[in-house]
């Protein structure tokens, strides 16, 4: 029997000892949670540049075939299908391509395409203006514009996936370059082609093709913004899918058409000083590159490299860069 001197004194934790650890593990999550978000947004960022430098790739390897860039889009008004469409092969997405060439998909003849007019873009397939997909007898072309594609996708972006008829999001817009005035057009003429300044560009009345070559881009593609991030402004939102400016990769989207320049954000934007990055406010918001990561938004440029422009970048040079021939000596930061 063990006597009262050998008892092995025990003793636990008091209140304010526990209350101290307590206190030192709250400090080490608030010292580690900054740091574990940063690492999370740093491979989402680069992920998007990954993305970016494969979409620059692909506009490369499509100017290799044809001797020129893609068309921006095959008309003016915001709802034909667009160059995210066209680069599909060179993405390692030629099946879904040649399927939406089986259903009639419009080719311009200088892509490679028949002499046949367009008509209005989607309707040449789908009733994709008149009614939503749903209501289509073309349940092919639906299914395939349904496809989540995560290389048109960034990573840090809030938008859902799909728009409010279930077609896939994209994230990566063509820069039509500054000099975009919302006043200078009206009715369903949006953009025209002819008075822009960026390295893809609409199409005039769905006849008139622009398409770029290197030689034209006489400031140089490593000056020059070719694509860039795009994400909510203040008629897209989380909450507002249905809106025509909603980017979605097939093109321009079924809710728009016939609304004003700045209508056509679905596939395009600009680089004025109206439309500065990350702009959220305003009707110029809807044309404006921006993006979810802090401070700026990531960009491809005619060189297939990948920049990440800050959202305080001077606004001669951000004009100059979306110039593909506007003679300036400015360049990105």
């Amino acid at each position: 029997m063990l006597n009262r001197s050998q008892w092995i004194s025990r003793k636990g934790f008091t209140l304010v000892e526990l209350l101290v650890v307590i206190a030192i593990i709250g400090v080490l999550v608030a010292l580690l949670l900054p740091a574990v978000q940063a690492a999370r947004e740093a491979a989402r960022r680069s992920q998007c540049s990954n993305n970016l430098k494969q979409i620059g790739i692909a506009l490369h390897n499509f100017h290799d075939t044809f001797g020129k860039f893609p068309v921006g889009a095959i008309d003016d008004d915001n709802r034909s299908f667009a160059w995210r469409t066209y680069i599909l092969p060179y993405v390692e997405q030629t099946a879904m391509y040649d399927q939406l060439v089986a259903q009639g998909l419009y080719i311009p003849p200088n892509m490679g395409g028949s002499d046949t007019p367009n008509v209005d873009g989607f309707n040449t397939i789908n009733n994709f203006v008149e009614t939503n997909i749903g209501d289509s007898t073309n349940t092919v072309v639906g299914t395939l514009m349904k496809t989540k594609m995560a290389f048109y996708t960034c990573p840090s972006d809030v938008l859902p996936q799909f728009d409010n008829n279930g077609y896939g999001k994209a994230n990566y817009c063509a820069s039509v370059g500054p000099n975009v005035d919302p006043t200078n057009w009206a009715g369903c003429a949006v953009l025209k082609g002819d008075r822009l300044g960026g390295i893809m560009v609409p199409s005039n009345d769905n006849v008139k093709n622009y398409p770029s070559t290197f030689a034209s881009i006489i400031d140089g593609s490593s000056n020059t913004i070719m694509v860039g991030e795009v994400t909510e402004s203040e008629a897209v939102r989380t909450n507002n899918t249905g809106d025509g400016r909603y980017p979605i990769w097939p093109g321009g989207n079924n809710n728009g058409g016939c609304n004003g320049v700045n209508g056509s954000g679905a596939v395009f934007r600009a680089t004025d000083a109206a439309y500065f990055i990350n702009r959220k406010v305003g009707d110029e918001s809807n044309m404006s590159f921006g993006s979810k990561h802090p401070n700026g938004a990531m960009f491809g440029l005619g060189d297939a490299s990948v920049r990440f422009v800050s959202q305080t970048i001077d606004s001669t040079v951000y004009y100059a860069a979306g110039t593909k021939a506007g003679g300036e000596s400015l360049q990105l930061p």
